[in-house]
């Protein structure tokens, strides 16, 4: 710790103290909760004792370290109480005066029992001496002007002369002794309202958006005490209560200003439309960050249009099995027109340029004796796997006498004994490819070509376009086109900070932003 500097002498480091040093002292107590005699103050026991712990006569302690008493705040002592009105007049009948004497606990009246921890003041005084000269005579104060407890109101009553109950003139009494026929007033109404804190914010920039702010029930008298929103709606009304919440807006947002495509134009299967789009704000171009920041990314100013196209095209299928076993034969396949997958009349596609749908084959020579492979019947599809089963043989093709399976197998392909059922159920068509979105960024949409068949159930296999075109009734294809996205990545900078360099020589300074 460094050593802290003075000016002139040097303070002591030790003083001299006055008070008791036998060991004789005050023990103190714990302090009593706060109470109302006169003042809000609370109070605790004292002891004087000696050295040895022991109770000694208070003379022996120093009176003036004697602290048994203290004042509270005056919220501690906010406790049920008396409150009474003033005395009325004298009433000469009675000959008595009265008032009104209550148990109150923050303001509002509750039970006599409340206040039984002191004495119930007094509720009316004689006032026998008073009534045999004339005296002033008064009526009931009118109610009070004021609606609520914090407000200030005015109440008048009327004050007569009388003797012997008749009303004589005002000169027969005592003018200095004439009670008042007005005076200020209030009422025990708790005044309830509605406290209304500042609007916040709005909570957008532009746009629509909204602003909030505090409402709550309050009485001016003690608004530290906090009350249910049910009683001021029951002191002022169920709909009474202050919005906490309001619509707001600073200025329309931004936004994007899209014209209508352009015509189609391009090649067949690979024409494009394009269109233009603006970052607008009140009726002015901008930049498109602005936009950016509120819709994430920009709609596409070009898609694929190719669907518009008509261009029909030959399609082929694969090549049948050859139409005999051995020797010379035939094979087949199909060949349809088609545009966009769709089958329409050959008349649509070019002749000149049509594939061949039949072309010969040549087996293993025929012999005399030669075996077969023959079949039985499809069995009906097993639902539940989507295959269906025949059984095969191995015969003479002469003696159709059985043979065993390997005599098939030396020269001819086995036919298979399980296939895919052709129903809707168990086959798919399929988007062979899909050519990749458009766009560099946002939302686009991205076109395929071709079909695959497949099956349905586990395990997914691909099969021969034709297994899906023999199924009755046909199968619904795809759409080939999608909606593709793409993220948009962009770097964004902030401004630049101001730098101050100050560079000195000999001659001058110089002060460079």
């Amino acid at each position: 710790m460094q050593n802290q500097k003075y000016i002139g002498e040097k303070p002591k480091d030790i003083i001299s103290c006055f008070g008791d040093c036998t060991g004789t002292g005050w023990v103190y107590g714990n302090w009593s909760d706060c109470y109302y005699d006169g003042n809000c103050i609370r109070k605790r026991s004292i002891e004087c004792r000696n050295s040895s712990n022991l109770v000694i006569a208070t003379d022996y302690c120093i009176s003036d370290f004697m602290f048994d008493i203290e004042r509270c705040a005056e919220a501690n002592c906010e406790q049920s109480r008396w409150s009474f009105t003033t005395w009325s007049d004298c009433d000469c009948i009675s000959k008595h005066r009265r008032r009104n004497v209550s148990c109150v606990y923050y303001g509002k009246q509750v039970s006599d029992q409340d206040c039984s921890y002191q004495p119930k003041p007094n509720e009316t005084i004689s006032c026998f001496n008073e009534c045999f000269t004339p005296y002033w005579q008064t009526y009931s104060w009118e109610p009070c002007t004021a609606t609520c407890s914090s407000h200030k109101g005015i109440r008048h009553r009327h004050v007569v002369c009388s003797h012997h109950d008749s009303i004589v003139h005002d000169d027969y009494c005592d003018h200095q002794l004439k009670p008042i026929e007005q005076e200020s007033c209030t009422t025990n109404i708790i005044c309830l309202t509605w406290f209304t804190g500042e609007w916040s914010s709005c909570s957008v920039t532009c746009g629509q958006g909204f602003q909030q702010r505090i409402v709550y029930c309050s009485d001016p008298l003690r608004p530290w005490f906090r009350i249910s929103d049910n009683e001021c709606q029951t002191f002022l009304g169920e709909n009474s209560k202050p919005n906490e919440q309001q619509n707001c807006s600073i200025t329309e947002c931004p936004y994007w200003q899209i014209s209508s495509w352009s015509t189609c134009s391009g090649k067949c299967g690979l024409a494009k439309r394009y269109r233009r789009i603006l970052c607008l704000h009140n009726e002015l171009e901008i930049n498109n960050n602005y936009c950016l920041q509120i819709y994430n990314e920009k709609p596409s100013t070009v898609e694929i249009c190719n669907q518009k196209f008509y261009c029909p095209h030959w399609t082929t299928d694969i090549w049948s099995d050859c139409s005999v076993t051995c020797g010379n034969g035939i094979q087949y396949r199909s060949v349809l027109c088609k545009n966009q997958d769709k089958i329409v009349l050959e008349e649509e596609c070019n002749d000149h340029d049509r594939p061949i749908m039949i072309k010969q084959c040549h087996m293993i020579p025929c012999q005399n004796d030669i075996p077969i492979w023959i079949t039985s019947d499809w069995t009906q599809c097993d639902l539940r796997t989507c295959l269906q089963r025949r059984t095969i043989q191995c015969i003479n093709s002469i003696t159709r006498q059985n043979l065993s399976m390997f005599s098939c197998t030396q020269n001819q392909v086995q036919p298979l004994i399980n296939r895919i059922c052709p129903i809707a159920d168990c086959l798919q068509w399929r988007v062979a490819h899909w050519h990749g979105c458009p766009i560099k960024c946002g939302l686009g949409i991205e076109y395929g070509s071709g079909f695959h068949c497949y099956t349905r159930h586990m395990p997914i296999r691909k099969l021969n376009i034709r297994e899906c075109e023999l199924v009755r009734p046909q199968l619904v294809k795809p759409i080939l086109k999608r909606i593709c996205r793409r993220n948009c990545i962009e770097w964004r900078t902030s401004d630049w900070n101001e730098v101050k360099i100050c560079i000195f020589n000999a001659n001058e300074d110089i002060d460079t932003h």
